[in-house]
């Protein structure tokens, strides 16, 4: 590397740009990347299970038209990154409890989207406390 090429170029050797291009230093990073794939790992696959909400009133209508009704998390998976249950209880059973008929809801798709992230943080840590022992008296 020349000094030259280093000053007016802003050109690096190979190990400073693969140092200085990953992760935090790259000029695309994302802060929140980690988290959204937290977020993701915690998604709910109700088309293969669908069965589970067949006592609902609203079944019918969701299986008919599913542009209408959304499943909704009574406690949203934001919930469960911003206290880290992800990571002192392990992503399977975070997705257990997430996922689990207790939290979800089939609600008109309009009320889901103006219900956003809220949550009560009290409420919710109750909810996971008696979640954990649950599942930990299961297995």
């Amino acid at each position: 590397m020349r000094f030259g090429n280093f000053k007016n170029n802003n050109q690096r050797c190979g190990e400073c740009f693969k140092q200085y291009n990953r992760g935090e230093n790259h000029p695309s990073w994302k802060k929140d990347r980690t988290r959204k794939h937290r977020l993701d790992c915690l998604r709910y696959e109700y088309k293969s299970n669908a069965k589970i909400f067949r006592n609902d009133k609203s079944y019918n209508e969701w299986i008919t038209t599913t542009n209408k009704y959304h499943v909704d998390h009574i406690f949203p998976r934001v919930a469960f990154i911003d206290h880290d249950i992800d990571k002192k209880y392990g992503l399977e059973m975070t997705k257990k409890i997430c996922n689990d008929i207790e939290n979800l809801q089939l609600l008109p798709k309009h009320e889901n989207l103006s219900k956003g992230k809220k949550y009560n943080d009290l409420e919710f840590l109750f909810y996971i406390q008696r979640k954990i022992i649950e599942f930990k008296i299961k297995t």
